[in-house]
C-alpha cells in the first residue's frame, strides 16, 4: 500500500460511512460520495486509482457511469451491488468492471479484492500506459501529453478531453457527449465545450509536425481527432 486513492460511490450511508473507515484505518486516501454528479468532479480533479461502485443510485446508474469511464480512464472499478443475480454480475464485467461483489459482504473480502486491484494497478503503472495517434502521445501514469515530444502543457480538463478524443479517435462526439463525460451531467449550455475545444485545438495546431493529428469540427455533429482529414471534407 502506498496511500493509494478509493473513491466509494454509494447511496447507504451506513455502508459508506463503514466502509470509508475501514480503508481509512487501512491506509487509503478515501473519497466518499453518494451522487454520480459529485463522482465526476472527484475523478477529474483527484483521478483515483480505485473505484468502489454501486449499480443502484438515486441520481443515475452505476452501469452506465462505469462504460462512461471506460472511454476515458483505465481506472480500477469493483461494483459493490444489492443487486446479486448472474445476470448482474456478467452485466457489470460486461461494462468493464474489473470485479463484482454483491451485498451483503465480508469485510474482509472486500479488503483482499481491494488489494488484489491496487496490486494489478501498480504493475500496469509500472510500465509506462501511453495512448498514441501519430505524432501525439498521451502518458496516462504522468498526464501529460507531448506533441513530437513536446510537452503541450495541458491542463486536466484539456487532458481529459484529449484522452476522450484519442481513445475514440475517427469517431464523431457530439457536444452534449462531451460534455457528459468530462463534466458529468447533461448539457445545458455547450459553450464550455467549445471554448475548451478552441484552446485545445489552439495547442494542437503544428501542422509542420509529421503524422499531425487533426482535430476536427463536423457542423450539427460534433467533433473527432483523426490523421486522415481528407475523409471529412
Amino acid at each position: 500500500m502506498g496511500g493509494e486513492k478509493i473513491l466509494i460511490i454509494e447511496d447507504d450511508v451506513n455502508i459508506l460511512k463503514t466502509n470509508q473507515k475501514m480503508l481509512e484505518l487501512a491506509g487509503y486516501r478515501v473519497f466518499a460520495t453518494d451522487t454520480l454528479e459529485s463522482a465526476h468532479s472527484i475523478v477529474n480533479d483527484e483521478n483515483p486509482d480505485l473505484l468502489i461502485l454501486e449499480v443502484l443510485l438515486p441520481n443515475g446508474n452505476g452501469l452506465n457511469y462505469c462504460k462512461e469511464l471506460r472511454l476515458k480512464s483505465d481506472i480500477k472499478i469493483l461494483f459493490l451491488s444489492s443487486l446479486c443475480t448472474k445476470n448482474d454480475v456478467i452485466n457489470g464485467f460486461h461494462v468493464g468492471g474489473d470485479d463484482y461483489m454483491s451485498k451483503p459482504y465480508d469485510m474482509d473480502e472486500l479488503l483482499v479484492r481491494i488489494r488484489a486491484l491496487l496490486r494489478r494497478g501498480r504493475l500496469i503503472k509500472s510500465e509506462e500506459r501511453v495512448l498514441r495517434l501519430g505524432a501525439l502521445e498521451l502518458s496516462l501514469s504522468s498526464r501529460r501529453a507531448f506533441l513530437n515530444g513536446e510537452d503541450l502543457l495541458l491542463k486536466p480538463r484539456e487532458f481529459y478531453l484529449l484522452e476522450v478524443l484519442i481513445r475514440n479517435r475517427d469517431q464523431i462526439l457530439t457536444a452534449q457527449e462531451i460534455y457528459q463525460l468530462i463534466w458529468g451531467s447533461e448539457a445545458n449550455d455547450i459553450r464550455t465545450v467549445w471554448v475548451h475545444m478552441s484552446m485545445l485545438r489552439k495547442k494542437l495546431a503544428d501542422n509542420s509536425v509529421p503524422d499531425f493529428p487533426k482535430l476536427i469540427s463536423i457542423r450539427q455533429q460534433g467533433y473527432l481527432l483523426t490523421l486522415d482529414e481528407d475523409k471529412y471534407e
